[in-house]
């Protein structure tokens, strides 16, 4: 696994045709502000969460997500019943812009010039993806939009990158696919997919599955063009 991290490694260039991105972690720093959310929210109906036990949760399935939510939390009930006494708080979404990984808008913009497809396959809502693509400026340069929410199945499944392929007319192995979690890296190994994980030392992802680590899209994009 070439791990792009290390200055001296050197990478042949990639000949693909399509590039294929998770949202949270890999094309924005939201993971933290998920947990962050989540802790105001127990504050203001006067349960205290750790901050650091639900951020260390970042990457994981909803249905391992919930789990361990329901075991944090259940002397009040589980997190069905946090979800509930917090339904009447207002809604947060992170500030996208602000929260945009670097080079993130130079690497699309260059990816489309060459005529590169793209597309956003997440396991977000499809509201909470489009608003992030817009308010991240970055709507412009993503041909296809697919979430999780339209699929029967999640995250290590390949569907949602499979559906993608499809839609833009491309083969797996025209197709490269940029994760951050293990779900979703083995998700695009199981799709067929050259995969890249998108390194953010301040998650700890198991991302040994990955074809190549990259800690800066300055790095991909020598690969890719």
């Amino acid at each position: 696994m070439p791990d792009c991290r290390k200055g001296s490694v050197r990478i042949m260039k990639l000949k693909k045709k399509a590039v294929l991105f998770d949202l949270d972690g890999v094309l924005f720093d939201t993971e933290y502000m998920v947990a962050r959310f989540m802790v105001e929210d127990g504050e203001a109906v006067g349960i205290h969460l750790p901050f650091d036990v639900i951020l260390s949760w970042a990457g994981k399935s909803q249905e391992d997500f919930d789990r361990r939510a329901d075991e944090l939390l259940k002397d009040y009930g589980g997190i069905r019943e946090f979800n509930r006494l917090t339904a009447h708080l207002p809604a947060k979404r992170p500030p996208f812009r602000e929260v945009k990984y670097p080079y993130v808008t130079e690497m699309l913009e260059a990816l489309k010039k060459r005529g590169y497809k793209t597309a956003v396959c997440s396991a977000s809502s499809p509201s909470y993806v489009q608003q992030a693509l817009e308010d991240g400026e970055i709507a412009q340069y993503i041909d296809y939009v697919i979430s999780g929410h339209d699929l029967p199945v999640g995250k290590p499944d390949p569907t949602i990158y499979l559906n993608a392929m499809d839609v833009l007319g491309v083969k797996p192995e025209e197709s490269v696919v940029v994760e951050d979690s293990a779900f979703g890296i083995e998700a695009g190994k199981r799709a067929g997919c050259t995969v890249v994980g998108h390194y953010d030392p301040q998650y700890h992802y198991d991302q040994s599955r990955a074809d190549i680590i990259v800690d800066d899209y300055r790095k991909l994009m020598d690969i890719l063009l």
